[in-house]
């Protein structure tokens, strides 16, 4: 007889240094851990500590509803979320909500957020702001619909101290 875990799995796309911090809080706090990163040593490491890695953002898509990215700039946070190549919104299910922790701009935020909403798929803008050896501490001021906010505070309580929503 298989039995299908019960716990709430979060996709993490990017397993850099923020992204690891907050994977491995997440699982501290009783998630599941899905990763991806293009980086095969990233991979490789998210194997070791026991967490779920896929191929591919897609495939992060396919098996979570909250997925966060962590990525080093506003073009891979493009590429990820809607090129032909890695696409989370051609994969991910009505409903789902993507939580932005990079650092990118307003232009490009706007644009990925209108792009998801056109999906169904919530596009939360939320940068860190702490250094990764204060995870747990962190402020994070998150743009989106208050709706999705409140129904990830969740997960982003588990390292942040201070969400705050800025519309």
């Amino acid at each position: 007889m298989i039995i299908e875990s019960k716990m709430e799995k979060i996709g993490i796309v990017g397993f850099g240094v923020m992204g690891k911090v907050i994977a491995n809080n997440l699982h501290k706090s009783g998630f599941g851990v899905l990763v991806y990163d293009i980086n095969d040593d990233a991979i490789i490491l998210a194997q070791k500590l026991g967490y779920t890695t896929y191929s591919s953002p897609k495939e992060i898509a396919l098996n979570a509803k909250i997925i966060v990215l962590s990525l080093p700039n506003p073009k891979i946070v493009s590429d990820v979320v809607y090129s032909d190549k890695f696409s989370l919104l051609s994969a991910a299910s009505k409903g789902s909500i993507i939580i932005d922790t990079s650092t990118v701009d307003a232009e490009t935020t706007i644009t990925n957020a209108k792009e998801a909403y056109a999906f169904g798929i919530s596009y939360l803008d939320s940068p860190i702001l702490g250094r990764p050896s204060a995870v747990g501490n962190w402020t994070l001021p998150i743009g989106g619909d208050i709706e999705s906010i409140e129904s990830v505070r969740h997960v982003l309580g588990t390292f942040a101290s201070n969400i705050i929503s800025v519309g």
